[in-house]
């Protein structure tokens, strides 16, 4: 087993703001992004990832936790059965995994030195889909991207719509994406890319193919 010193060296964190860092993807196993907002009181975690370091390290953190779970996926869940926290915000669809979580149906408003809001998302990517937003930032997990099927990728029509609608509602600048190395980008920009998948629909046909 590594030790605590050893475990904080790989785990170095990648700061954003002053109260938003991240613990950046590890791709073996596949283990996405943790993003981590200090609050006042609490240690806010979006996405618990799926490695052994990742967990160690989040519960060698002497502060109290609550947990965002962005979707089911196992590299943004898997962590969720070691990890110390005292609250786990969860989709309806998450249900399932994760027997304790406050379901989230409705947005959650978080005051503590920051305000953080969560909300469910329309999503092609997974069922009950959340993200978070705090300080203009939208947190999206991989609610942005599409379905992926054995034979491709794809968006649900109706679900792009709607998420499109859901981003142009809120009050926000910028996104981060799961997959993308923290890197923040304007808002506008993957509203412009939705549009672009959306205006490739068909009549009568539920889906929209993404082509590489």
């Amino acid at each position: 087993m590594l030790s605590l010193k050893s475990i904080r060296m790989i785990m170095e964190t990648k700061k954003i703001t002053d109260r938003i860092s991240f613990i950046p993807e590890i791709r073996e196993p596949l283990s996405a992004e943790v993003f981590l907002i200090q609050g006042d009181e609490y240690l806010y975690i979006f996405d618990v990832g799926f490695s052994d370091e990742v967990t160690e390290y989040l519960n060698s953190l002497n502060v109290k936790k609550k947990v965002i779970i962005s979707h089911f996926h196992r590299d943004h869940l898997g962590n969720f059965p070691k990890t110390d926290y005292e609250e786990i915000y969860i989709g309806n669809f998450v249900k399932k995994y994760v027997p304790d979580g406050t379901i989230v149906t409705e947005p959650v408003y978080i005051h503590d030195g920051v305000d953080i809001t969560i909300y469910p998302i329309p999503s092609s990517h997974a069922k009950g889909s959340l993200c978070a937003v705090c300080e203009g930032i939208v947190f999206l997990g991989d609610s942005a991207y599409p379905e992926e099927k054995d034979d491709g990728a794809c968006y649900n029509v109706t679900l792009l719509k709607d998420q499109y609608d859901f981003l142009e509602s809120l009050d926000a600048s910028h996104v981060l994406n799961s997959h993308e190395g923290g890197k923040l980008r304007k808002i506008q920009i993957v509203k412009r890319m939705l549009l672009m998948h959306y205006s490739k629909r068909e009549q009568g046909i539920p889906y929209i193919t993404v082509k590489d």
